[in-house]
């Protein structure tokens, strides 16, 4: 009537290693991601070349011109873009289905649809838009964040991620993640042999754009981590919000 002494024992030893018979199994059939390597470094310092990796050049989409602004406290030059202008990044740089692009933007109108990056090559609407202060993925997603992280004339740095083994784009704003979705549908895969088109919006719906300045672009050939985002969005303890009372900490 009663279990022979030993019996429980073993009886959890031979679940436990059919457990992990089965987690093994199921990694060696997981795709693993691939790290992201920095491909492309734009600074703007009065060039649109990229300061390293043999990258070529940004394309100006129009009368582009570099001035100096404050960014982060400091002051630097930076590639200002007029209302219907941008900048394009040649097809091979990155994969068009693994890739972070991390750029910091400064919009002179965030109101309704602002384009960020274009995936239709100017033919489509889909993409990444800021809407109202929200970082958005059109037509699939948004962010709601309260208060909208994205404000007007403040500069901004976004990144958007797409890692190719597991089909998940991630939208940040100021290191922060305000959008994810999965994309097996290839929504966010750039199209084949053509560049990668920045802030200029499609001839498929006019007004969804906004003028406005870049401080930096950099792109990488794979999906960057949450931890890797946060160490380049170049925030510091003056970006904190303000303390609310009866909080110790503040982070």
């Amino acid at each position: 009537r009663y279990p022979a002494p030993g019996i429980g024992a073993r009886l959890a030893a031979v679940l436990a290693r059919a457990l992990l018979l089965v987690a093994g199994l199921a990694l060696l059939g997981a795709a693993p991601s691939q790290a992201a390597t920095l491909r492309g470094d734009y600074r703007f310092a009065g060039t649109n070349a990229s300061s390293c990796c043999g990258a070529p050049p940004l394309t100006d989409l129009g009368p582009n011109s570099f001035g100096e602004e404050v960014v982060g406290g400091n002051p630097q030059t930076v590639l200002r873009f007029p209302l219907s202008s941008g900048l394009s990044l040649p097809f091979g740089v990155i994969p068009p289905d693994s890739y972070s692009l991390a750029m910091l933007v400064r919009l002179e109108s965030v109101d309704g649809y602002r384009r960020l990056v274009d995936f239709s090559t100017g033919t489509q609407d889909r993409g990444l838009y800021d809407l109202s202060g929200q970082l958005n993925y059109y037509p699939i997603t948004g962010g709601a964040s309260a208060p909208p992280p994205i404000v007007a004339n403040r500069y901004t740095h976004v990144v958007l991620t797409r890692d190719a083994a597991t089909a998940q784009v991630v939208g940040y704003v100021d290191g922060d993640r305000e959008i994810s979705f999965d994309d097996t549908a290839q929504n966010a895969v750039f199209v084949q042999d053509q560049p990668v088109r920045f802030f200029k919006d499609d001839a498929l719906v006019g007004g969804e754009e906004s003028a406005g300045a870049v401080a930096r672009i950099r792109v990488y050939d794979g999906a960057l981590t949450a931890a890797e985002v946060a160490d380049i969005s170049g925030r510091t303890l003056d970006d904190l919000p303000v303390p609310e009372v009866g909080e110790e900490v503040n982070v």
